[in-house]
């Protein structure tokens, strides 16, 4: 804008004067053009000593946007010292670039034209939209996504007047999948842009897409309502399931896949390389699209929606859980993003039959369980005390113990198998039956107890005539201490380790036992109560803390707790002892069985033949509180056996048992030996028929001279070392650290060996044998030094296959990318789409499709050679699978079979090792006919013809 210097102008008259006073020029700034003209005013003063003339007042420009506002008219009259106030308005109609000048003229009659000139400015300004883009195409959007796709608009306004956006709406045919989202202004200020963003949720598939129009209302004249064209396509999710038809095989009722042999995975492959999808559901329904009962099936790993990643796949297990016997068929419905509709499913098979889970005892028990006739036995031992109150109170206990408990259980292996579980203390007479005694004040007393019981867990079927052994053999070692104190109490806990085996299910599915596991830590509390001889009681309590191996039928779910009553009959040489006791603890199901609380008892009877050698029988049993049948968990037992005291604080005990009602844990047949170690025992002498206690070490004296006392010695009978290692217990430490090595050719005598094959005779651990610069500890190959590729270079491994497709880097075009192996070109290391054949399990290889030969022969069948291919893709694949067998049978035919089963074999074997699987990776198990799946019928030779793939063998990759 133009500067002006600006000065007050007194025009001195012999009439009068005039002037402009303090405002001297009249500047309007900017003005909106769409509104009511600007006014502003002047003031023209008569400063003079007489009245002033105006002749007239006029504006300098022609057709000028400035104005006069009511202006005085010729002849008007200003008295002396007075003033008039004159205004001028500002009407632009349309936006300037620069400030229009002009000027107020204003005549009197002083001398001189004119008198006052007052000059005037001002710039009009008008709103001007402007769109980014009059067409936006929206990406391609799922139908009914989870997340509308949203695109931003911006609403420009070139113009310096604020522009007023009234509203934004979408009009078209479309208009009801696209929406605006909440605008946060209601006006775009001069020169400035402002976003409106518009959502696009496409409803279904629609050939040529949608499209709509946006519409923005505003205040500009020339653009009221501007437009603006918006489409997009809607598309679905590319989702492909792997296996097409998962195939459950036989399931026992009851049992789930969870607890099963397996847990099939359901692969759900994003086919898509460039979106990802919101994978919401997996549901299954019946062949008609019905919904089934939701108990049947339980989708796990998909609580809530997951994002499955372009070009990826996500892993759930899909468990089955049958409720009654026969053959099922059901669909698998995959739903994304917020479809309604499913985008693509999959079939369901299986077979459900009805089994029964028990102990290998010689007979079923019933719903007693054999707790009537002991329950009686129990009442007689009792009954022999004369005071009535106490035969009272032991009745109402018992009423009070059979009252049953609610069932409720989740399917689990979680089992404990039977009640066999050592005596603790100081002066057992029994072996598992507990007595009134207790030690003396402050002794101790420790066991250990090796054992071994064949069938412990079985499970039959009427349906199959067949039993699955899911713990066929079951070696257990006792550890168990105990403390005495005030010569009434006691306490102490035991914890059994196992090592189990069981065979793999024919029918029922459960998966079986195998290998090491850990029971369940036992606390245990004692006091006695009553000793008028020569009947004498005690009560007991106990309590489980649940560190059980997982899933391994080691022992009970969670926490378990419970009482017992024991009374004992002291004959001299006979000793009688029995035990009732409540046991409460959380419910586990599995197949036909409930077990949760329950009632325990236990009868035994010892004879002492000598001062060190006793004779002993025992029955011991549960009867099960829960669920509708009881007698798979109702065991009984009976025990005999001898202990031998090699000294007065060592005792020897060996012996035998069997279940006798085969609830669960009850064995064919049991055998054990233990070791205890009991310090301050008193030894035992018949004098006169009747037997005494005799002291053994003087607990005041120090047996082995080294200082301390036999009271506070460990190993009384063994000097302490004296070397600054643990030198207050009495007993000597040849190998301070443990590691095997003794101390004196040990260098390092306090940190143990790692014992990882490498100089291991030094007794000092070696961080780093391989010299990779990566720690033993964090190494997985400490004995390989890593490639350093760029790939996995923290894992102390060569890799030569980064992707673990099997296709060594070399070879692979797809390095980065595992080879899907589905029989197409799965030489070359990159996915392609199509169905597998094959899908790996925990312990097998299982095929999709049968393996055919033509008639007898051994030639296969051409589909037959493309999944032997497939599995072959697979070996490559899985290098931790060491040796898989090749497990052949055959429809029964004549006495051929085993040469036909073992020909078949090793055709199987020729076309894998042609694929490049090493032979001795390869195990041929010709069954011949010896297992036929159907003896007879319609479908005989098409179930029993066929090959399967055990993983016999696995080994650590890494």
């Amino acid at each position: 804008p133009r500067e002006y210097l600006f000065l007050p102008l007194i025009v001195n008259g012999t009439s009068g004067d005039v002037s402009l006073g303090m405002k001297t020029a009249i500047d309007f700034l900017t003005h909106d053009v769409d509104v009511d003209p600007a006014v502003d005013s002047i003031v023209i003063s008569n400063t003079g000593d007489s009245a002033l003339t105006i002749n007239s007042v006029a504006i300098s420009q022609t057709g000028s946007v400035f104005g006069l506002r009511s202006p005085p008219s010729p002849g008007t009259m200003i008295a002396a010292g007075s003033d008039l106030s004159i205004e001028v308005t500002f009407n632009p109609t349309e936006e300037s670039a620069g400030e229009p000048t002009a000027f107020l003229n204003v005549d009197t009659d002083l001398p001189g034209s004119p008198d006052i000139q007052v000059p005037i400015d001002g710039q009009g300004i008008d709103r001007r939209i402007a769109i980014s883009s009059l067409s936006v195409q929206f990406p391609d959007t799922f139908r009914s996504p989870a997340e509308a796709t949203i695109v931003p608009i911006d609403i420009e306004n070139t113009g310096r007047a604020p522009l007023r956006v009234d509203s934004v709406v979408i009009e078209g045919d479309d208009a009801g999948v696209f929406s605006v989202r909440p605008v946060a202004f209601a006006a775009v200020g001069g020169l400035s842009t402002e976003t409106v963003e518009i959502e696009f949720r496409p409803t279904m598939l629609r050939d040529g897409g949608y499209s709509a129009q946006v519409v923005i209302n505003n205040d500009d004249d020339n653009d009221p309502m501007a437009r603006i064209d918006i489409s997009g396509l809607a598309i679905l999710p590319m989702i492909e399931v792997d296996p097409g038809t998962l195939d459950y095989g036989q399931v026992g009722v009851g049992v789930t896949s969870e607890v099963g042999l397996e847990v099939p995975l359901v692969k759900i492959v994003n086919l898509d390389g460039a979106r990802s999808f919101q994978l919401r559901e997996l549901r299954v329904v019946d062949l008609a699209g019905q919904p089934i009962d939701e108990r049947l099936f339980r989708i796990r790993g998909l609580e809530n929606p997951r994002m499955v990643a372009a070009g990826g796949d996500i892993d759930l297990e899909v468990e089955f859980n049958p409720s009654r016997e026969g053959e099922f068929q059901f669909i698998l419905q995959v739903f994304a993003e917020a479809d309604p509709l499913p985008i693509t499913t999959s079939m369901i098979r299986a077979e459900a039959v009805d089994v029964k889970l028990r102990g290998g005892g010689c007979q079923s028990g019933g719903n007693t369980g054999g707790l009537g006739a002991l329950l009686l036995l129990l009442m007689g031992v009792f009954y022999l005390r004369k005071k009535r109150q106490r035969r009272l109170a032991l009745f109402g206990l018992v009423g009070a113990l059979l009252i049953p408990a609610a069932a409720s259980a989740q399917s689990t292996r979680n089992l404990e198998l039977g009640n066999f579980r050592p005596t603790i203390g100081n002066e057992a007479d029994f072996i598992t039956v507990d007595n009134t005694k207790v030690g003396d004040h402050l002794a101790w007393a420790a066991g250990v107890g090796f054992g071994f019981a064949s069938k412990a867990l079985i499970v039959e079927s009427e349906e199959t005539d067949m039993t699955d052994q899911p713990v066929r053999s079951r070696f257990a070692t006792d550890i168990w201490a105990s403390f005495a104190f005030m010569d009434r109490f006691e306490v102490g806990a035991n914890i059994k380790l196992l090592s189990q085996q069981g065979d793999e299910p024919v029918f029922s599915s459960i998966e079986p036992a195998d290998g090491f596991a850990v029971g369940d830590v036992h606390l245990y509390g004692k006091a006695h109560l009553l000793d008028a001889k020569p009947i004498s009681l005690a009560a007991a309590g106990f309590f489980s803390i649940p560190t059980a191996t997982d899933q391994e039928f080691a022992g009970a779910e969670g926490f378990s707790t419970g009482v017992r009553a024991i009374a004992a009959v002291n004959l001299g040489r006979i000793q009688l002892g029995a035990n009732l006791g409540y046991r409460l603890r959380q419910n586990g199901r599995l197949a036909d069985v409930v077990q949760g609380d329950e009632i325990a008892y236990g009868l035994g009877g010892s004879f002492l033949f000598a001062e060190d050698l006793q004779a002993i029988a025992e029955f011991i049993g549960a009867f099960g509180l829960e669920g509708d049948e009881t007698g798979g968990i109702s065991p009984l037992e009976g025990i005999v056996g001898v202990r031998y005291h090699l000294q007065p604080q060592w005792g020897l005990i060996a012996g035998a048992g069997r279940g006798l009602v085969s609830g669960i844990g009850a064995p064919a047949a049991r055998g054990f030996l233990m070791l205890s170690f009991s310090p301050g025992r008193t030894a035992r002498k018949v004098i006169r028929k009747e037997v005494i206690m005799v002291s053994a070490l003087d607990p005041n004296k120090d047996e082995d001279d080294d200082g301390i006392l036999n009271k506070d010695d460990e190993c009384p009978q063994q000097a302490e070392d004296k070397d600054g290692f643990k030198d207050e217990d009495g007993c000597a430490d040849l190998d301070n650290d443990g590691d095997g090595l003794m101390d004196k050719i040990d260098r390092c005598k306090m940190v143990p060996e790692d014992k990882d094959g490498h100089l291991d005779d030094d007794g000092c651990p070696d961080e780093d044998n391989d010299g990779d610069g990566i720690k033993d500890v964090d190494d997985k190959c400490p004995n390989e030094p890593e490639d350093k590729d760029g790939f996995k270079d923290d894992d102390g491994c060569d890799d030569f296959d980064n992707d673990r497709d099997g296709v060594p880097d070399l070879m692979d075009m797809c390095p980065k990318k595992k080879e899907s192996i589905n029989g197409i070109k799965d030489e070359d290391g990159c996915p392609d789409r199509g169905a597998a054949a094959v899908m790996v399990l925990n312990d097998q290889i299982s095929v999709m499709e049968p393996i055919a030969f033509w008639g007898k022969s051994t030639r296969l069948k051409k589909r037959s050679a493309n999944v032997i291919g497939q599995v072959a893709a697979t070996l490559r694949a899985h290098p931790e699978f060491a040796k898989v067998g090749i497990e052949v049978h055959v429809h029964p035919r004549g006495p051929k079979d085993q040469k036909l089963s073992e020909d078949r074999g090793k055709a199987i074997k020729e076309q894998m090792t042609k694929r490049g699987v090493p032979a001795d990776r390869l195990v041929i198990q010709a069954k011949g006919s010896s297992k036929p799946v159907r003896k007879s019928g319609k479908n005989a030779k098409k179930f029993n013809d066929r090959v399967t793939f055990p993983v016999l063998e696995v080994k650590e990759v890494p």
